[in-house]
């Protein structure tokens, strides 16, 4: 558990760089498809870069020991084994237990929530469009793209002022924004107790919109 610990914190650390770089210098600049790859290096670097352990080695000179005879002989000494009961479950282990447990949560309704999208667009009337999947459904939803798929109300999709919205979700789907959501929803699954990656994955949204405007 110490181990895991000390991993999280390195993590954080080095999120916390790209996040506040992020906030505080790129946000308010133009460079939208620039600051995108940025965040995603920023999710990779917090992943991998704990595990690099940079070490030096240092010799130092041995001194010389003088030999000398011992005045005493050494006693014995008797020593009583006594037998502790050590707990099945320690603490550390309980820790990593309810880490992983909350992780698994996180991770099941994820999971829920993609099945849950899935029969939602499969429900709805497809039809192709300058290379994507126009979906028609019955359901009142915002309209909204994953991956190459397009889904719309099917009174929305009368109305002339959604033409300036489909365009806009087809720079979702050509620029596959989709994979960026799901890296950051599996990243705060996994990184859940780091309130930064909550952030990351809210400018990561934000910057997603940014460019498609």
């Amino acid at each position: 558990m110490e181990e895991l610990f000390i991993y999280l914190l390195k993590s954080a650390g080095v999120l916390s760089i790209f996040v506040l770089i992020y906030h505080f210098l790129l946000r308010k600049l133009t460079f939208f498809k620039a600051n995108r790859f940025f965040l995603l290096f920023g999710i990779a670097a917090s992943i991998l870069f704990p595990f690099i352990e940079i070490t030096q080695t240092v010799y130092v000179e041995q001194p010389q020991m003088m030999s000398m005879q011992p005045q005493f002989e050494p006693t014995m000494s008797i020593v009583q084994e006594m037998n502790v009961d050590e707990p099945v479950i320690d603490s550390g282990q309980l820790l990593m237990m309810l880490y992983t447990a909350i992780s698994l949560f996180f991770l099941g309704k994820m999971t829920v929530e993609l099945l849950s999208l899935r029969r939602l667009i499969l429900s709805g009337k497809r039809r192709m469009e300058d290379g994507f999947v126009r979906i028609s459904l019955s359901r009142k939803v915002t309209p909204f793209s994953f991956f190459k798929y397009i889904c719309f109300h099917v009174q929305d999709e009368q109305d002339p002022a959604n033409d300036l919205i489909l365009k806009h979700e087809q720079v979702h789907a050509r620029e596959w924004h989709s994979v960026d959501l799901l890296i950051t929803h599996f990243y705060c699954a996994v990184f859940w107790i780091n309130p930064l990656a909550w952030l990351l994955k809210r400018q990561v949204g934000e910057n997603l919109e940014f460019i498609a405007d």
